[in-house]
């Protein structure tokens, strides 16, 4: 597993270091095998497609790519909603299968927005 983190703009080296040991004591804490990749970036969607293509070596390379649900994706600006999307159309163009994590606040706004839709459609 490789365990993905895109800043935007550039940071400073003890600010990465910070993170390096920050994720690496969490794997061990949680007996996870993997490694942690910290990669800078304009904006989310080049530092995630640098990430994705610089990720594994050889037959050790990802093939799943794992994001989180944009639950703001009704107010967020429409820039950072194509990037998420063409995340995952650059995912799929590599190959990649792509799963989608939600997690339990999203799900509940995933939940009520669905029952809003069901409800507007049976009138």
């Amino acid at each position: 597993m490789v365990c993905g983190h895109v800043l935007r703009g550039s940071s400073s080296q003890r600010y990465r270091n910070y993170l390096q040991e920050r994720a690496t004591s969490w794997f061990r804490r949680h007996r996870v095998k993997g490694f942690y990749s910290l990669v800078d970036g304009e904006d989310f969607e080049c530092g995630s497609r640098a990430l994705m293509q610089a990720a594994g070596i050889g037959k050790l390379k990802p093939n799943i790519l794992l994001m989180g649900y944009k639950a703001d994706w009704q107010t967020c600006e429409h820039k950072d909603l194509n990037q998420y999307f063409n995340i995952m159309h650059k995912a799929l163009d590599m190959y990649l299968s792509v799963a989608i994590y939600v997690y339990q606040k999203a799900w509940t706004v995933l939940k009520f927005w669905a029952m809003k839709v069901v409800h507007k459609e049976a009138f």
